[in-house]
This record gives C-alpha cells, structure tokens and sequence, in this order.
C-alpha cells in the first residue's frame, strides 16, 4: 500500500522555546468548507434506519452521529495537518541539570512555623497568621497522534529496522485528548494559576536540507487546537497550554556524583530518539523547565479523565503533600532477571521495584493506581538524579520492551517517583530519631545510649529483648479537617458526593510509615537484638540496618515512636540546640553512604525540613479503569458508571479485527462527546465531515471513482483489512437488457475466511430502508453477523440502484444549497404530526407533489427504474458474477419486502434466505398496511415496564401508584406541549443545532422512534420525559437529531430521496387529499402514532412515475424450491407479527417462522442466543426451528435494566443451547392474523 503523504503546512510555534530553543515562525492552517455536523448523540440504533416507511426520519435520525471526520484535501480549503517546527538542543543542553532542587511551597513556611507543623501535627501557634494558599497544580499529558503520517513513518521504518513488533493500539487515538481537556476545564476550575502542558512526539522535519535533518525537527500538534492562542488561556477561564517535543525535553542523566560528556550525549541520543515508548518519555518529565511548570503536578495519560469537580486537595496540600493512590491488594516484588513481559508494564515494574529494594532495602510495594497521579516536580527531579543511570537507560527502549541488555531495563517513572517519597519521608524520620537526635555531635550509640533508645522506643526494661504491642489510635488522620480549615484551604471530602467528588485521605505521613499503603500497622513487633543491639557503634551504622539493610527493624521503630502520641512527630526530633539557617533544600545523599556526613549546625530545623520535604498522603478518590475491547463494552461500560465517580480511564484493548477497530473508535467518540460537549475556546472551528448513516467509515475513507465499473467482479482492497470493493455493472431496464444503458451498483465484502472446499459464496445483505447503504452496514456489522452465520461466507454489502455510492444515484436537487432550503435543520420535525393543525396535512400534500415534480424532472433518465423488483434482479445477477446459481441473503425490515419480492421473481433460486422484521409483500404493494396493530402496545410496555421498575430506573415515574397514573401524566404532558410549544437552548457552541423549539411533533418523534429499540431507549425516553415535565427541554431537544448547517462542505444525505422514489415507484396509489385524509382516519383507529405515519403515504402523493410492467405483488402463494427463514417479532411497532406469520405460512407456504417474544423491531431489538442459534443453524446446514418455536431474550435484559444500555445491542456471536417455547399463545396470534 503506498501512502501519500499530505503537504507540510508550516509552522506553529511551541511555546517551550525559551527553555528548550526554537526558531520562532508563525502560521495558522485552518480547515475552511462548509457541512452539516451533527453534535449530539444518536437516539436511534441502526435499525431505525434500515425500515422502508421512516422517510424522513432517515434524514434527520443521520443526525444523532456525533461521530467527526476532518475535511479531507478533496473538499477544498484544507491545507493539510500542522507541525510545530523547531532545532533539537545541542548535546550540551541535553546534560541533565543536576542540581537538586528546593520545594519553594516550603521555603516560605517560617521555620518556627514549620517546627510547630511537624513536631505537633497542629496547624496553630505560630502558623496561625502564615498565608497558605491552594497548591497550584500543572496538568502534564504525554500524548502521542500515531496516524500521523509522518510519526507512522518513522515507526514503520525503525521497526523494521530493529526487526520488532508492537500492539498497536499504542499509537491509535480517539479523540481522548480533546475530551480529557474538556473534562478537566469542567471539573477543575477552583485550581488557581493552573497550566496544561502536552508532551507530544515529533519526527526530522522534511523540509530541511539533509545535512540539517538531525537537528531540525518538526513536533506533532493536536490539529484540533489553535496553539498560536492556547498559550495565553481561553476566554472562558481555560489554563493556558504549552506543548514540548520528545527532543526537546531528553536529558541524559547519570548516577550520581558523574557528569556524561558530550560525546556519550550525542551517542545516547542517537540511540534514543525518537522514541515510540511513553515510558520513556515519562522518564524525561523530571527535566521539565522549573520556571514554567508549576512544582505540582498532576500527570495523566490522555486516555485519562475527571467526572466530578474535584478541589486541589484531592491530589496535593501544602501540608500534607501529594496524595498517592495505590491498589494495596497487588504488590509488586523486585526482579532483576528481565523475563517479565516487556511489552506491557511487568519488566519495567519488576525491574524498578529491584533498584528500590536496592537503595531502601527489600519489600513488596503496591501498585500505583492507574488514574491521574500527583507528583512533587522537585522530587520527580531528585527520583531521577537518584536512579540517574537507569533513567538514562530507560529510553533505551524505543518501543515498549524493545531493548533487553541485562540490567538496562525501563524504569516504571511512575512507580519509582511514587515509592521514593515514601522511603525517603521514612528515611528522614530514621535519620532524625538514630543520628540526629541520639547520635548528636559524636555520632556514637554506647549502650547507656542505646538503653534509652530502647526504653522510649517501648517503655519496658532494657532486659527485654522483644517487644510486642497492639497500635494506640493516632489523631493525625481526624486533625486533617481542622488543620485544612485552619490554614484556609478547601477540604478534600465532600458530602454531596455526586455533586463534587469525595477525597478521602487514609493515610498521612505525620503518622510514620504505612507498609500496607492503607493505614496504621495493627501491631508492634521489635527485636532489640535485631534491631538496636546494645553494643557500641556508630549512629549512622545503626540508621543504615534499620532503614535499610533490615527494613522491618525501621518499620517497627517508626510504629512504637508514633505510638507514643497521639499528634506530630516530636519524639522523632532533636531538641532545638541552634538558630542556623537550614540549607535549602534540606536533603541526606541520594545515594546512602557507608560513612557518615557531618551533622548539620541546626539538627532539628534541618530534621524538621527534611521530614517534611518528603511529606505525602495516602488517599482514595472514586475511580474506574476499564480495557474497552468492542464498542458494546465501551458503550456498557459508560452506562455503569456510577454517579460518585469521580475519574475514570479507558484504555483501548479494542480487538484488533478492523472493522472492530472502527466501530470501538466511532463508540469511544459519540461516548466522549456526549459526555463533554462543550468545547474549549482555544479548539478550531474546524469544519467536519458527518460519518455516514450506519456506517463505521467515511465515504471519503475511500475514493469509489478510482473503481471502474465492470461486467465481472473485480475487487480492490478498501477501507480496511479484510474489505474488497467492487463495481458491478447491471443493466438499467430488465426489460430490454441488449439495448439498455448500464448501472453501477457498489459492493463491499468481507473476504470469507473459510478454505475453498467449504466455500459457501456470498450472502448478500440488505439493511433496509429503503435506502439503506449495504456497503455500510457490512463495513459495520459484517464481522459480526459473520460470526453468527459461519466464515464460509463472504458477507456482501450492495447499495442498490440509485441508493448512496452506486450510479445513478437519486438525487432530486442541484446542489446541497437547495436541498438544505428545501429541508431546513431546525424545522423541528421528522415526520410533521398532522395533530398539530388542521393545515399540516393539505401542506404536507402539496410539499410532496413539488417533490415528485422534482423528482421526474431531474431524474428522468433513469427514476423509473429504481424499483424493488430490479433490485432483485440485481441480487441475482450479483450472485451469478459470483458464480453461484442460488441467492443466499439476509434482508432486515424493507430488506425483507426486497428478498420476498426476490423469492416471488425467482422461487428456484432461493439458496439460505432470511428475512428480517417483516413486511408482506401485498401489503407493500398496494400500500394497504395495518402496520401499527401493536405500536400502542410497545408504547403501554414502556408505561407498564416504568411502574414496576420504581423511580429509581424509571426517571419517569414520579411514584405513580399505578401503570395507567405513568400514562395520564404522558398524555397531559403531550396535551401541555401541543398547546405550549417551549423554547430549548442546548448549547451556543452548534450554531443552529444548539436551539430551537420543542412542540409537540417533536416530542412525538422522540417517543415514536423509541419504541424501535426499547431495552435500548426507554431509560432516555423516560428522563427525557422526566425532564420535559419539569420545564428542562434541553435533553429531548439535543437528542432529536438537529443538524447544524454550514455552507459547503460534505455533502447532506440523500437517503430520503432514494427511499422516497422506491416506495413511491413500487407502490400503486396516487392519492387525492380526500383519500389521505380517509387513509389517516383508518390509521387513527389503530394507533396514536397514525398522525406521524401516514406521512410516507403523503409522501408519495403526485408520484407519477411507474415503469409499465414492473412488479405489482403477489396473486398467491408462491413455493420456492427450498424453505426460507422468517422472523417477526411480537410487538413489534412498525412490523408486527402477523405479517411474518402471513409470509411464512400463506405467501411462500413452507418456510420456518421464527417468532421472537420482545418489543422492537427487528430481533436485534434485543439480545437473544436462542435467536442467534436458530439464525447460525440455519445458515450453516439448513435447519429450521421446529414448528411454533418461541425465543425469548436473554437471562437479565430487561426494558428498565439496573446498569442501562446505550447504543444498538449487538448480537450474541456465541452458539449457546437454546429451548424451543411455543407457549406464546400461537393460536392467538394465528386468529389475529386470520390464519
């Protein structure tokens, strides 16, 4: 596959230049065009969508993607994705600074101030009047764009080079960065003086002369966000954002006391760059320039994101440091052997836990939790330095586990950073209590010495050698409330918790050391031979076995010392012998001597800062990670998530079959999007190309014109792995096939994976419509109804003629200009109600005759062969090109009108057919419907399903006392609207899509639509009554598919005009206003929702072109050759049961009739293994269920489910055991039907 990379637009300046150089140059590459976006989330799934008769809602129902695609170079005015050019630093510049650095939070903390804080624990005295603000806390992102075509280059290239492998979900990106920034500007804006900082990739800039190349580089840029005004903050309040590049920020370290020189500079980069590794860029975070980025930070993976406000205390005080979270359950023990996995975080963890164990003595430390994690920069600095060898040959590793040399593995950067405050604040403590405070001045622990020690230490004679007591309770953990209060800062715990997010701290260093990570040791168990002995010897000596050649001995000395009282640290401390000035930073060597350093003039201010230097929490917040591995997970997972939560991170785990791939990427963004609609001041107004209806690809994913139409079938790779395209050429008019121009009717397949000897050729598929796209349903959901129906096939997608990307294609307008004036986007209908005014129905009338006027004039060449009947004939001709006789199909809601008219043309070509939702096809031919027999009864299930859910799943119930009280207040709250039409104010970021008016025939459409696919929509269609009653309009209105229209830019949806010409020209009535308005009147008997249904009749009203000949219906039963398979639903809205019963039992007498127990329409209405089994068995041999069988859904879906749904609810791919149930009163049903 060759690529074709687009023009360099050059440049954008980083504002990082003034610590790590740039060249300053500036230009902007902005996105000009014009389109339809669509912000908000889809009400309706796929299969809404796919049925004959909903016309316009076709239209509007596209709208719900909230999926984008950037205008491609095609569409005009795009100048392709922006860079941030810079020069790489010397090799000089790229030498770690070395210079361990000060907390400055601390530093202006008084001493005498200080003293109190850590010797008592009190916030008090002489604190009382020092001013303390919140800690200003910087959010980093490590964010890499690995579709970048550039960056995909470099790692195609150096992976191949290194002949390595890698998961490539690692580079993929969804949009999360975009979201999480939204999602932080929202839920953090109580941090004062907050800056975001983007730490992004970047690759040798191709416009550079090639001996320049090494040193000039470009750097990736979010093409979302105008960066040439982030820098200074939004309008709004946003935090300015700075970006830096992977070259700018490596500095090379070493261990400590050495200094690299510029040659093993130059040769380290040249070794370590670029890197395609996020640990290895988490491990150049410590060299982030001091004077720009706070002292505080938060860092976080852009897959990362906040859900509830949250205050800086929540990860980080002035007092108590940063809060660490850990998952205390899953500890991780040192290795050294680098046998671990390398491709994921076990080496890396393994490796860094052995280097700990090294410098502080062995034990299991625990996980760090994998949410945002806070870090003090200084000591993330002085991590580095202490480790500066390992930091340096953490890089090493271009890729994740890449390089494998023994002892120069990955450090966790993360884990290292977290695990080395907490050993260094224990380290301070042992210090302070064995050399400063009892060693003193000489430095010498004789035994009456170490009598005393051990008499404090437990209280008991010095002839006990072991010592054994239950932990007192300490205070530290009560006092947090009333210090931060003290000190003026906000608290970390909310009692609203779903309103702000609840902190909780567990533990605080003030009170030693946890070995847990939770709390408190239970028990003190001490050796004093062990530990202290009782012979002479240096006071360092005895520092160094109990912190680190014998941990446990320091961990029990820590808990008898804080046992003793019940606040602060005092007895840790020397008393005050001097008023020097502490150096600052106060801090011991990073590497532990074996000799002792000179005692500090002021022992206990040094003590007291050192302590508090490393000073941290122990916290928990609400949090959730989840591996999304399918779009229905992801989509399950977001419908889960609890109220209280207050962060969350999803991770792409997405299986890597590609059309998997697509569909996992379209979920996560409609999920983010609707999540966090609101866009910051600084992203783009970039203008967007809607995804196409059910599609998981973009038409523009792939260009059809480069296809030239055929006779024969040749297919050429598209979209993604595992698709051929191809262009068949059928002839126009059947009737006269020799002398007829041609069209070209567009496939896709998904390749068979099935050996030729069980090849079973193509199963065509129709998603109904009419006017569905089969060539993107199959791009969609192929894999999966490939797993139903067996690999043997391949699963073909057409778009029939004069739908979508086959040609002729329908199309009633000139341009999209005259479409969208005839069409306008806030119009506030799908289907008009023609309850609202005696006028909609003679308006209604008279709009489509203009439309079938349109229609003839501008489509006369070839409208009146844009039948059904042809299209059959297509089917077979598609089938024969593939060398088979028999057409094998899947038609789902009009698709089942196309593969019974097929069946009734061409009874001996049946092969596999299953049909889907059914429609007869007398009645679509004479357009004599009785289709909505049970809509009413879907609408009374979700009245009946509300009351026995209770309020608590229903937002609708309002504690009604009865099933029919749920109905009264719907049909008062429809009777309000219909008088009092109210305004809706969503969101001024849409432009025309963010307002209008909710009245009463939208409010319709909202319920009517819901009905198609109630597990999945009847929680939203209850808050969003719910809402409406209580004067809220905004949810029903930004869920009722209002498009915001711009001039210009991806072309709007056809896909009313092609439905409309199918059914008009197949259907035989040409109605006068007379007979519509006595049409409706008969509807009106059958449901309430007549008044939005007869709009497909109006539809048609005029239409005068109808090909003589062509197919009219059936005049009897018709017995094809083999049976096929037909499934209804018993409540099924728009398609109800009898007229699946009538296909299968009278019009094609013979075939097996599946009947599915479940509102909705369609079986993918609702998750059924029982209907799967049936529906796999069928393809794969041929079987039919036996005679009355019933399926019903699976164990726990339910309308009103505890954990709710969102999205269409795909099917089970697994076989299960299935039961076969006819007790679903078949009599009932057959005697409805007069059968």
């Amino acid at each position: 596959m060759v690529f074709s990379f687009p023009t360099l637009s050059r440049p954008r300046r980083s504002y990082a230049y003034t610590y790590y150089g740039d060249r300053p140059a500036w230009t902007r590459a902005l996105a000009t065009g014009c389109a339809w976006t669509f912000p908000f989330s889809r009400l309706s799934s796929l299969i809404i969508a796919t049925f004959v008769l909903s016309l316009t809602a076709i239209l509007l129902t596209l709208g719900l993607y909230s999926g984008w695609g950037p205008v491609s170079p095609a569409d005009g005015g795009w100048s392709g994705p922006v860079y941030d050019p810079f020069t790489r630093p010397s090799a000089a510049e790229a030498i770690a600074n070395t210079t361990i650095r000060p907390i400055l939070a601390h530093s202006r903390i008084p001493d005498a101030c200080l003293d109190e804080w850590v010797a008592h624990g009190r916030w008090r005295g002489p604190c009382i009047r020092v001013p303390l603000e919140e800690s200003s806390i910087d959010l980093v992102y490590n964010w890499v764009n690995g579709s970048d075509p550039y960056h995909a280059q470099a790692r195609t290239e150096l992976l191949a080079a290194m002949n390595y492998t890698t998961r490539d979900a690692r580079f993929r990106q969804h949009d999360e960065l975009r979201y999480s920034l939204r999602s932080a500007f929202k839920n953090l804006k109580s941090w004062r003086n907050s800056v975001w900082h983007v730490i992004t990739a970047d690759v040798p800039d191709p416009a550079a002369p090639p001996e320049d190349a090494e040193f000039e580089r470009i750097g990736l840029v979010p093409q979302w966000m105008d960066i040439d005004e982030a820098w200074a903050g939004g309008a709004n309040g946003e935090p300015p954002v700075y970006l830096y590049h992977d070259s700018q920020i490596f500095r090379m370290t070493a261990q400590p006391g050495r200094t690299p020189s510029i040659q093993e500079v130059e040769q380290w980069r040249s070794t370590v760059l670029p890197t395609f590794n996020s640990m290895a860029v988490e491990s150049q975070i410590p060299h982030l320039d001091p004077d720009i980025v706070s002292e505080n930070i938060l860092y976080l993976n852009d897959d990362q994101f906040f859900l509830l406000p949250l205050p800086p205390s929540a990860f980080h005080t002035p007092l108590y440091g940063p809060v660490l979270r850990f998952d205390a359950g899953f500890t991780v023990a040192g290795d050294d052997t680098g046998e671990a996995d390398g491709g994921g975080e076990w080496r890396s963890l393994g490796w860094t836990a052995h280097l700990l164990n090294q410098r502080f003595g062995g034990r299991g430390r625990a996980y760090v939790e994998h949410n945002p994690r806070p870090f003090s920069l200084p000591l993330l600095h002085e991590t580095a330095l202490a480790f500066g060898k390992a930091f340096a040959d953490t890089p090493r590793s271009q890729f994740r586990g890449s390089h494998t040399t023994d002892g120069e593995y990955e450090v966790n950067t993360i884990f290292a950073a977290t695990h080395y405050v907490i050993e260094r604040h224990r380290e301070a403590l042992l210090w302070s209590w064995a050399v400063a405070k009892w060693g003193g001045e000489d430095g010498v622990l004789g035994p009456d010495l170490k009598d005393a020690m051990w008499l404090e230490l437990t209280d008991e004679d010095e002839d006990v050698d072991e010592f054994r007591r239950n932990m007192t309770e300490r205070m530290s953990n009560r006092d947090v409330e009333l210090n931060l209060r003290a000190a003026g800062l906000e608290q970390p715990e909310s009692s609203r918790p779903t309103e702000r997010a609840n902190s909780t701290y567990l533990f605080v260093s003030l009170d030693g050391y946890t070995p847990n990570h939770i709390d408190r040791p239970h028990e003190i168990l001490l050796s004093r031979s062990e530990c202290i002995g009782v012979s002479e010897e240096r006071a360092w000596d005895l520092f160094r076995r109990v912190a680190v050649e014998i941990p446990h001995c320091g961990d029990a000395v820590i808990s008898a010392l804080t046992d003793s009282s019940p606040h602060g640290l005092e007895i840790f401390l020397p008393p005050p012998t001097s008023r020097q000035p502490v150096p600052d930073p106060a801090v011991l060597p990073l590497l532990m001597p074996p000799n002792p350093l000179p005692l500090p003039s002021n022992p206990r201010g040094f003590a007291v800062r050192l302590i508090h230097r490393y000073a941290y929490t122990i916290g928990r917040v609400p949090s959730h990670f989840f591996g999304v591995t399918t779009a229905k997970e992801a989509r399950d997972w977001f419908s889960w998530l609890d109220a209280d939560l207050a962060m969350l991170n999803v991770n792409d785990d997405l299986y890597d079959d590609p059309v998997n791939l697509t569909q996992g990427d379209r979920a996560l963004r409609e999920l983010f999007q609707k999540r966090w609609p609101v866009p910051l001041d600084y992203e783009l107004a970039i203008t967007f190309v809607f995804l196409a209806a059910s599609g998981c690809l973009a038409q523009t994913d792939f260009d059809w014109s480069s296809i030239k139409p055929s006779a024969n079938l040749k297919w050429t790779k598209c979209y993604a792995e595992g698709f051929e395209c191809a262009r068949l050429l059928v002839p126009l008019d059947y009737a006269s096939p020799k002398n007829s121009k041609t069209a070209a009717i567009a496939m896709t397949r998904l390749c068979s994976t099935s050996s030729s000897s069980t090849y079973r050729g193509p199963l065509l598929i129709n998603p109904g419509g009419p006017g569905g796209s089969g060539v993107e349903y199959v791009l969609e959901l192929g894999s999966e109804i490939a797993g139903v129906v067996g690999g043997e096939y391949d699963i073909v997608g057409f778009d029939p003629r004069g739908v979508s990307l086959s040609t002729p294609s329908v199309s009633w307008f000139v341009d999209d200009a005259e479409r969208a004036m005839w069409y306008p986007p806030n119009s506030n209908t799908m289907y008009p109600s023609l309850n609202e005014t005696a006028l909609v129905l003679p308006y209604t009338f008279a709009r489509s005759q203009v439309q079938s006027q349109l229609a003839a004039a501008r489509n006369a060449d070839f409208l009146q062969f844009i039948t059904t009947d042809y299209t059959a004939q297509d089917m077979l001709t598609i089938t024969e090109a593939f060398g088979f006789e028999k057409l094998q199909y899947w038609g789902i809601s009009y698709g089942s009108v196309l593969g019974a008219t097929f069946a009734a043309l061409f009874p001996d070509k049946i092969g596999r057919v299953v049909i889907d939702g059914v429609f007869p096809i007398d009645k679509w031919y004479s357009a004599n419907t009785n289709t909505l027999v049970d809509t009413d009864k879907v609408l009374d299930a979700f009245f009946t399903s509300c009351f026995e859910v209770g309020p608590s799943l229903c937002a609708f119930h309002n504690n009604a006392s009865s099933a029919s009280d749920i109905a009264a207040a719907y049909d008062n709250l429809l009777s309000s609207i219909q008088q009092t039409p109210v305004p809706a104010l969503v969101s001024l970021e849409q432009g025309n899509a963010g307002y209008g008016v909710v009245d009463y025939a939208l409010v319709k459409n909202f319920v009517f639509h819901s009905l198609y696919a109630p597990y999945n929509f009847f929680p939203g269609l209850a808050q969003g009554l719910a809402d409406l009653a209580a004067g809220n309009s905004t949810t029903i209105y930004a869920n009722s598919g209002e498009g915001e229209f711009t001039c210009g830019g991806a072309p709007l949806d056809r896909s009313y005009e092609s439905a409309t010409s199918i059914a008009c020209s197949d259907m035989t009535p040409n109605d006068t206003l007379a007979d519509l308005q006595s049409f409706y009147e008969g509807e009106v008997a059958l449901s309430q929702f007549a008044d939005l249904w007869v709009s497909w009749r109006v539809a048609c009203a005029g239409w005068k072109i109808h090909r003589p000949g062509r197919y009219m219906g059936p005049t009897g039963p018709t017995k094809t050759n083999a049976p096929m398979l037909v499934i209804g639903n018993t409540f099924d809205p728009v398609t109800p049961w009898p007229g699946a019963n009538e296909t299968a039992n009278v019009l094609f007498p013979g075939s097996g009739l599946l009947t599915y127990n479940t509102p909705g329409h369609t079986s993918f209405a609702g998750p059924s293994s029982c209907v799967d089994t049936y529906i796999s068995a069928y393809f794969r041999n041929g079987t039919l269920p036996p005679a009355g069988t019933v399926c019903q859904p699976d164990a726990g879906v339910q309308l009103f489910s505890p954990n709710g749904t969102s999205g269409p609810l795909p099917r089970d791919l697994g076989l299960k055991e299935t039961r076969s149930e006819p007790a679903i009163a078949e009599r009932e049903m057959l005697a409805q039907a007069g059968g």
